[in-house]
């Protein structure tokens, strides 16, 4: 059996959930091309219905910030989370006008000029530092308030992302008022609360991947098997 990343995500946040109706957005680095995805699920029914591709990446921009202020990538992402809240967003102007194209609804490209993921060995690479003024810190540096100031930016950079797309699926469908997240990414930051007070949603959910892709071959409902859309 296989199951996209996304899917994966998807399933394991609806079919668990008590919702009969949702949308489901999921963030992350990368699945297998998709970063940021929406799905409708419907009583036993997932339709994926729109996404972001590699290397387009909300997920990949927090982890060029964990690298940047000196931290392991794909495991130190929650300690710039626990920084942020020690700093203020003073670069938040910079990273939007700088390294992403953020729309009304919430959809994004990243200016890859200021990245190395895709082609070198770094997350970030020369014209990265020269915005910020000054080379990734060294694990062993001692933390300074500018990183705590990054890691306050990039964490407000997420926060506005995540609250823009969230608005712009309301429109959906205009009887689903539950959110299920499917995130991973998302989990180490403290994007959770804004969300939680983002009308018209009044119902969330949050869960993880480990059932998804059980999820979309088992029943998902009593009597009900699990239908699984893509794009």
């Amino acid at each position: 059996v296989f199951a996209e990343h996304h899917q994966s995500h998807a399933a394991s946040a609806f079919f668990p959930s008590p919702f009969e109706d949702a949308v489901i957005l999921t963030m992350d680095g990368v699945g297998e091309w998709a970063t940021t995805s929406v799905g409708h699920g419907h009583g036993n029914r997932l339709e994926m219905t729109k996404e972001i591709h590699f290397p387009h990446s909300i997920g990949l921009l927090y982890s060029a910030f964990t690298y940047y202020t000196g931290f392991k990538v794909n495991s130190g992402e929650y300690k710039v989370m626990g920084l942020a809240p020690y700093g203020e967003p003073r670069f938040a102007p910079t990273i939007l006008d700088n390294l992403v194209d953020l729309k009304d609804d919430g959809s994004f490209r990243l200016n890859l000029d200021y990245f190395d993921y895709c082609t070198g060995l770094r997350m970030t690479n020369a014209k990265f530092d020269a915005l910020f003024g000054g080379p990734a810190r060294n694990a062993e540096e001692k933390l300074t308030q500018k990183h705590m100031d990054l890691a306050a930016s990039v964490q407000k950079v997420t926060e506005e992302i995540v609250l823009r797309l969230t608005r712009a699926l309301a429109p959906l469908d205009e009887r689903v008022s539950s959110l299920n997240r499917a995130v991973s990414m998302l989990t180490d930051t403290t994007e959770r609360s804004p969300t939680y007070c983002t009308p018209p949603f009044r119902k969330f959910d949050d869960t993880q991947i480990e059932l998804g892709v059980t999820a979309t071959t088992l029943p998902s409902r009593p009597g009900k098997l699990a239908s699984v859309q893509g794009t």
